[in-house]
Formats: C-alpha cells, sequence, structure tokens
C-alpha cells in the first residue's frame, strides 16, 4: 500500500462509517484540541484514502479531522493511504478498540459490525484485533440488554462489573430493576452480586411445574454456548429432549449466528 502527504479541502473528507466512537467525542476535548491546532497548526496528519467518489474518507484520526473543523480549516495535511474496505474498517476498530475513553457499547457495536461486514468468526476476529475471544463475547452480549440500562453502561453510572452481574439475570425486567437499584443505591458490584442472587433465589421460590426446574447439566451447557455464541441462549425441555433457542437482535446479529454456526450461502 502506498502513502503520500497532501493538502486538501476539509469539506472533501468524510467520516469511515465503521468508526466506532458514537458518542465519546466530548465537546470540551474537541473544543481543547481546536485551542491547541489555532496556536500550532495540525502537527499529525490524518490517515484517509480516496474513494470512487473523489472524496476522501478517513480511516484514523477521526478527533483531529473534527477539532481542525472546529478550529475553522479550510484545508489540512492528510496522509493518502491505498486500502480496500476490509482494511479501512479494521484500522479504523484497531486504533480506537484500545482506547480508554471508547465505552464498552461502542466497543461491542464495533467488534459486532466488523465480524459481520468481513464474515469474521470471533475467534478470527481475536487475531485480528488482539482481544482475547471471551472479551469479545461478554461485549456482544451486552447488545442483549435494554436500552435503558446499555445508556447507563454509556453515561458511567454503572460499571462494566455491573453490565456483567446485571447479565447473571435472564429476565428483562429483573435486569432493569437491579440497574435501577444500583444506581439508586450506588450498590457496589459485590453488592449487585449479592442482590442479584437474591433475586435469582425469589425467582426460584416461584411455584413452577416440575418439568420446568433447573437442570444443572443444562445450565452449564447453556452458559458454555452463550459465550461461544455472544448472545442468550435459552433451553426448551430436559437432558432427554428439547429445543436450543438462540436470540438475536438485529438482520447483522442473525447473519453473525448463522457464520458462527457454519451457515454459507455457496
Amino acid at each position: 500500500m502506498s502513502e503520500q502527504i497532501e493538502i486538501i479541502e476539509i469539506d472533501l473528507i468524510k467520516s469511515n462509517p465503521f468508526q466506532p466512537r458514537i458518542d465519546s467525542f466530548e465537546t470540551e476535548k474537541l473544543n481543547e484540541m481546536a485551542q491547541t491546532i489555532k496556536q500550532v497548526g495540525l502537527i499529525h496528519p490524518p490517515l484517509v484514502r480516496k474513494t470512487s467518489e473523489g472524496v476522501y474518507e478517513l480511516i484514523a484520526g477521526e478527533r483531529r479531522y473534527r477539532a481542525a473543523k472546529l478550529a475553522g480549516l479550510k484545508q489540512i495535511p492528510v496522509l493518502i493511504k491505498t486500502a480496500s474496505d476490509s482494511q479501512s474498517s479494521l484500522s479504523a476498530l484497531i486504533e480506537n478498540i484500545q482506547r480508554v475513553d471508547l465505552n464498552p457499547i461502542e466497543i461491542a457495536k464495533a467488534m459486532k459490525s466488523i465480524a459481520s461486514s468481513l464474515s469474521l468468526t470471533q475467534e478470527q476476529l481475536s487475531s485480528v484485533i488482539g482481544v482475547k475471544r471471551p472479551s469479545i463475547a461478554n461485549h456482544m452480549r451486552l447488545l442483549s440488554l435494554p436500552t435503558k440500562i446499555q445508556d447507563a453502561l454509556i453515561e458511567k453510572t454503572i460499571s462494566l462489573g455491573h453490565a456483567k452481574v446485571i447479565l447473571s439475570l435472564e429476565n428483562k425486567k429483573e435486569q432493569t430493576t437491579l440497574c435501577e437499584v444500583i444506581v439508586r443505591s450506588n450498590l457496589t458490584v459485590r453488592e449487585a452480586e449479592q442482590k442479584a442472587e437474591a433475586l435469582k433465589v425469589k425467582t426460584l421460590r416461584k411455584p413452577a411445574p416440575s418439568k420446568s426446574s433447573r437442570n444443572i447439566f443444562l445450565e452449564q451447557i447453556k452458559d458454555m454456548l452463550q459465550n461461544k455464541m455472544g448472545t442468550k441462549v435459552d433451553f426448551v425441555g430436559d437432558e432427554k429432549k428439547g429445543t436450543i433457542q438462540l436470540h438475536y437482535y438485529s438482520l447483522s446479529d442473525l447473519n453473525r449466528l448463522l457464520h458462527e454456526l457454519g451457515y454459507s450461502e455457496e
């Protein structure tokens, strides 16, 4: 791949569609960077590629690009790189995936987007971005949480540790209730775990037909499948006969699961 630095019109640059950073471009920090650019210029050119439409798509440097626009620059230096769609999307993810200020939901959505767009299994994605597969599966499971809980995670009113505890509950209403208690009472992760266990005990005490009693073997298999598939898994039946339900939350999520199961259109 070739690279060259050029000065181009800033209006000819567009954001990378695979950019995982959705909510983390804080206005105050961008304004601070814009003031620095006004004083010393843009000394670290963003990385772009030229598209067939004659515009330039960002591969890396979204924050610098936005700050330069805030600073009122009409032209900026850029490093132009010849890259395919897949190379561009991976570069955007890899640049951002290990940033400390990228929230877990952004990371999860980025992982899912790249895996779906490039038809990567979780194992393959793991080797590409240098993140262990269980971590990828755990992040993707966050997307099964109710929107209210995802928002709490984005806003940092709950932590990733809290979210993992909430995921230990299967009922969406119970998940929401636990999240509300965590926020209202400012619970630690350990305290949240105790509340989650109390909710589980309360659920188990409810009258239920004998056929629906918990099976330790199936519970272990269920946990293993949820970690591997990165989504909620349900069993209907017992160890002798039944069905397995895999939950999906969008068409891309369904395609990802089909890929994980070895389905191919070819």
